[in-house]
């Protein structure tokens, strides 16, 4: 190789180096605003969540037997309750005052069915379910 291409082929691979070299801050940059971005939204994304309802107290033996009465009319009438959302909507539908603007509140915010055969209530344990079969 001859001086003069040795002289061009070293200029060429310094401006590529250059080049690689404002890429890589470019790059890291870019990263830096990312990271901060998505920092940002997952910070906002919390701070907007949805406020939900205060939990209700654990069952008293009243709302016990009426959860035991529904259970038995369930066991009576099966073809009527065929999927846990069906017993769910039922006794949704007979509650009254504070206990249906609980279930209202927890309708609009959470998932209140249970898929494992029981009501979804919140105890001094926390989240449970009471069963209806």
């Amino acid at each position: 190789m001859d001086p003069a291409e040795a002289s061009t082929l070293k200029e060429v691979l310094q401006l590529q180096g250059a080049a690689i070299g404002r890429h890589e801050e470019l790059l890291q940059r870019m990263m830096q605003q990312l990271s901060i971005l998505v920092s940002s939204h997952t910070e906002a994304a919390s701070e907007t969540s949805a406020p939900q309802p205060p939990p209700p107290d654990p069952p008293t033996p009243q709302e016990l037997r009426f959860l035991l009465q529904c259970s038995l009319f369930f066991e009576q009438q099966p073809s009527r309750f065929p999927t846990e959302r069906s017993k769910v909507a039922f006794i949704i539908s007979l509650l009254t005052g504070k206990a249906l603007a609980w279930a209202t509140a927890m309708l609009h915010s959470t998932v209140l069915f249970s898929s494992g055969g029981g009501v979804l209530f919140c105890g001094e344990k926390g989240w449970g379910t009471l069963s209806l079969h």
